[in-house]
């Protein structure tokens, strides 16, 4: 709050410190805190970039700088590509983060300097599934996400709609990838309007959530008994009032693209492990299951009578890709993992 400039915080195994006979775990001291080293060298070059973050595709302008007599220039952007001018511009096209070096040729004198994790390219999301049940019974809606940069913390705002409200009873994170996160509460809660929003944070001493995708949330509603048999509930991801599906990474925090999930009044049609696009009533796992998933994806065929079974990886949501078209393969033909299981 006064004259702070770095977020303290370490996780053991990361900070030591000589205390004159042997290397001592700084967090064995003092669990909230961390060295930082300003040094002053002859690096011979240095060079910064605008932006540092961005939506992918986005351009960057990279500026170098050295004193030296630089005879040439030879970056590594990180990506697979190369530049050789000293102030470059490159787009980067997907999601990750890049490492990028600068490097002088001065004569013979060879000099870089190399940023890690430099530049954070998003694509991040978050994804509701859909899921099925009958009036009056208990479902489970499942939020995953995916995200570039570690998080310190985030929001995930659900609002149900479609006439008569759903009625959250608890959630959970066990299974989750958030589920070592400490702060787990909701921060928000509007059973009259049918919305809330869940908070995921880690405090001092806690792991950030690891870059990656995966289930974030389970979110447990019971369905009103008042509805009928293929009524559908929207349940929105992309925030309402001052609530947004908001990712703060260390130096960063954005509002992560939302895909929205729904809840089917009705029977699941999911069984046993995914993989029965086709829906046939004896749940096999056969080459028309594949074929309809082709045809679904790539030739404007019809959707899957079940897209929760075209769903092979259990990321969540409706977007089937090619993952999930590579899974149902590797599984079929080369004896890879079974498919996820049906909720």
């Amino acid at each position: 709050r006064y004259r702070t400039t770095v977020e303290s915080s370490a996780n053991p195994g990361e900070s030591y410190f000589w205390n004159g006979s042997q290397w001592v775990d700084f967090t064995t001291i003092e669990p909230t805190g961390n060295f930082c080293m300003k040094a002053l060298g002859n690096i011979g070059v240095s060079f910064k970039s605008e932006p540092t973050w961005g939506w992918v595709p986005f351009d960057v302008t990279f500026t170098a700088t050295s004193k030296m007599d630089v005879t040439s220039w030879t970056w590594d952007l990180g990506d697979g590509d190369s530049a050789f001018v000293q102030n470059p511009t490159h787009t980067y096209k997907d999601r990750g983060l890049y490492d990028v070096v600068c490097e002088i040729d001065a004569g013979g004198d060879i000099r870089s300097l190399c940023r890690n994790e430099y530049i954070v390219a998003l694509a991040d999301t978050v994804t509701g599934d859909t899921c099925h049940g009958m009036p009056g019974s208990c479902v489970c809606f499942t939020v995953s996400g995916t995200n570039t940069a570690p998080l310190r913390n985030l929001t995930i705002p659900v609002e149900c709609l479609g006439g008569l409200s759903m009625i959250l009873d608890s959630f959970s994170t066990v299974g989750c990838r958030t589920q070592n996160m400490n702060i787990q509460s909701l921060v928000n809660f509007d059973p009259f309007n049918s919305r809330f929003t869940l908070r995921l944070a880690s405090s001092a001493g806690f792991a950030y959530l690891a870059p990656g995708s995966g289930m974030l949330a389970k979110f447990y509603f019971t369905i009103p008994s008042g509805c009928s048999e293929g009524d559908e509930f929207v349940m929105a991801l992309d925030g309402y009032n001052t609530y947004e599906p908001h990712f703060y990474a260390s130096e960063i925090d954005y509002i992560a693209k939302n895909h929205s999930g729904m809840v089917k009044v009705g029977p699941q049609c999911c069984q046993g492990i995914r993989g029965n696009v086709n829906d046939d009533p004896l749940e096999t796992i056969d080459i028309s299951d594949l074929t309809l998933m082709v045809a679904y994806m790539f030739k404007h065929g019809p959707e899957p009578p079940c897209i929760e079974e075209a769903d092979i990886n259990g990321i969540g949501g409706d977007a089937i890709d090619v993952a999930d078209l590579t899974y149902l393969v590797t599984y079929m033909f080369k004896n890879g993992p079974e498919p996820a299981a049906c909720p």
